[in-house]
């Protein structure tokens, strides 16, 4: 009964949020991303909320995407661009 009691006046820890921009998203990209910010102490889930939004290669979409974003209150935004080489 105690631990129950000192676990529910645990203070919750902060929920980062991390928006991700992609204009095409790379097949294992968001998986090894994750891992990595679970090596530092990142858990989405416990506390980190990533936010995807990804283009799907449509370029038009991307303004859009953004702000998408910015609207949920992302607190780091990342973008993953694609470039073509000729």
């Amino acid at each position: 009964m105690r631990l129950a009691a000192a676990h529910a006046q645990a203070p919750s820890m902060p929920v980062h949020r991390i928006g991700i921009l992609a204009q095409e998203l790379q097949p294992g990209l968001m998986d090894t991303f994750r891992d990595e910010l679970k090596h530092i102490g990142y858990v989405e889930g416990a506390n980190l909320k990533v936010e995807v939004q990804d283009a799907s290669g449509q370029n038009n979409r991307l303004s859009v995407l953004a702000q998408e974003l910015l609207t949920s209150k992302v607190e780091d935004m990342l973008n993953t661009v694609v470039r073509q080489i000729a």
